[in-house]
């Protein structure tokens, strides 16, 4: 049986409760139950990072770098030329970043204004 439609008008809109209903029993009906595992088994999960960085990643970067034993040694700047104090990085800090693009930008970002910042 159909239950009699009540309408109201707000400024230029018309309403009718039946239609707002009908919208209501939609929207419960695609809604995820406590059940369905499906519907929230999609959560976002955040990336674990657990590949360790090696030397030869760091080796693929175009970047003056210098890699010997534990550390690594930058002279020149990304234009070539000589930085006024050469800089000295624990390479184990380094690869701890986990991140070879991460590690790419700072030094990118850092040897063009402030490579003193580096340490």
């Amino acid at each position: 049986m159909n239950e009699p439609s009540l309408g109201f008008k707000y400024g230029q809109y018309n309403f009718d409760t039946n239609q707002i209903s009908a919208l209501e029993t939609a929207k419960n009906l695609v809604s995820p139950t406590k059940g369905d595992k499906n519907m929230t088994e999609n959560k976002m999960q955040p990336l674990a990072r657990n590949h360790q960085l090696s030397v030869k990643d760091l080796e693929t970067l175009p970047l003056p770098l210098i890699i010997e034993g534990n550390q690594i040694t930058i002279e020149k700047s990304l234009r070539k030329g000589p930085l006024k104090h050469p800089i000295t990085l624990n390479l184990e800090k380094v690869l701890a970043a986990k991140e070879l693009k991460l590690i790419e930008y700072i030094f990118q970002a850092l040897l063009c204004e402030r490579p003193i910042l580096l340490h």
